[in-house]
């Protein structure tokens, strides 16, 4: 995914989440893997969720997720989320239940774009 300075993402409809067509972000650093971020869930306060990266692999599991800084026009950078081919997946921080998109409290997304990089668990952070 990442070379000579730029990210392209598309992620097709799938059991996870609705798709989004190809977009290309420009890079301002590494990819890292993040584990959990601080959103506000569809029915949910603000809070940590535990993320994960979810691929087609097996008709949908999980993968690595990872973050790293873009830029952004209006802010100048952003942080980009991204995980698997069909996208990431979300639960609370307080559920301990399998990855599962059958479950009603998870929920997936293309990717996601966070403007502070406070909001954001990575794997070397903990």
């Amino acid at each position: 995914m990442e070379g000579r300075g730029f990210i392209s993402l598309e992620v097709e409809d799938n059991d996870n989440c609705p798709g989004l067509p190809l977009l290309t972000y420009q890079l301002l650093g590494q990819s890292a893997r993040v584990l959990q971020v601080r959103i506000a869930g569809p029915h949910w306060p603000e809070e940590l969720h535990w993320v994960t990266g979810w691929q087609s692999d097996g008709g949908g599991t999980p993968c690595p997720a990872y973050y790293v800084q873009i830029s952004d026009s209006g802010a100048g950078s952003a942080f980009l989320l991204y995980g698997g081919d069909w996208g990431l997946r979300f639960k609370r921080g307080s559920e301990s239940e399998e990855w599962d998109t059958e479950s009603p409290d998870q929920w997936g997304e293309p990717w996601l774009v966070l403007a502070e990089e406070s909001d954001i668990v990575a794997e070397d952070s903990r």
